[in-house]
């Protein structure tokens, strides 16, 4: 069989720290809970009247999700087609935020693909991956091919498909300006409505103690910390979460309870290249 390849863009995600869950003592059943939660909600969203003509293919194995959206199937344009995908993907973010207080990370790439209810081959998925294994804090990097395909779409700029630049020049899915007022009047937002499944309106209050609730937990180093391995370690986890924090803080939403909150985290945990 010689596989058809027709470009397709692709996120592929996992969950963050899923092997720390089993090494640590973490909430394995919790997890798994998530796992399928998550599986469930993106196979119905993928079926759904909203998404089901759109030529986009979901696939799962543990905690790893491939989601592509085939440009030349709808009758779409292109632009539509990656707008439905990144509001697909911060979706899940927040979903998986809200309901589990579980972190995600992941890339969204551009290229040639075979891809159907069975398998997902090709080099757009080589891509992906390699974007998410380079990703070190918990955000949907996007692929330079991809921001460059958008800057050449007349139609739409990046800030309104919700991509931002991160500190370190990175481009990224910013989820957490779905929550903002100004995404209200967004035509990406209500392509997020429109789906099934995952569009339960984003509980910003539950997504709020999440937040801190991992900073707090996760936002420190533990006492009696000696092993250089252990501080290296501890080290990695304090600037995923403060990096988490600080883009909820950007958001403007509850501005003041987290400028309180990192005044009373030591000096020593704002990581060299984290611009606090």
């Amino acid at each position: 069989m010689t596989p058809e390849f027709r470009p397709h863009y692709i996120t592929y995600f996992d969950v963050l720290g899923y092997k720390a869950y089993f090494e640590g003592g973490g909430d394995v059943e919790r997890l798994f809970d998530s796992i399928m939660d998550l599986t469930e909600q993106v196979t119905e969203a993928r079926s759904s009247d909203a998404l089901g003509p759109l030529g986009i293919t979901a696939l799962s194995f543990s905690d790893n999700v491939a989601i592509a959206c085939d440009i030349g199937v709808s009758g779409q344009s292109e632009s539509y087609l990656l707008g439905t995908l990144i509001s697909l993907v911060a979706t899940i973010q927040l979903f998986c935020l809200s309901r589990y207080g579980v972190l995600i990370r992941g890339g969204i790439s551009y290229g040639m693909l075979f891809a159907d209810d069975r398998v997902v081959f090709g080099d757009a998925l080589i891509k992906a991956v390699q974007i998410e294994n380079r990703t070190f804090y918990p955000r949907i990097e996007v692929d330079q091919e991809v921001v460059e395909r958008i800057n050449q779409m007349a139609d739409v700029p990046a800030s309104e498909l919700f991509i931002a630049t991160d500190f370190d020049g990175t481009s990224f899915v910013n989820s957490f300006a779905l929550l903002s007022e100004k995404a209200k009047d967004s035509w990406i937002v209500e392509t997020v409505q429109n789906l099934s499944g995952l569009l339960v309106p984003a509980n910003i209050s539950v997504i709020t103690s999440n937040v801190f609730h991992l900073a707090k937990k996760y936002g420190h180093f533990p006492y009696n910390v000696s092993s250089e391995s252990k501080i290296i370690s501890y080290e990695r986890v304090i600037r995923k979460h403060l990096w988490l924090l600080m883009h909820f803080e950007n958001l403007a939403l509850m501005r003041m309870a987290a400028f309180q909150l990192l005044r009373k985290v030591p000096i020593e945990l704002f990581i060299d290249g984290l611009p606090f």
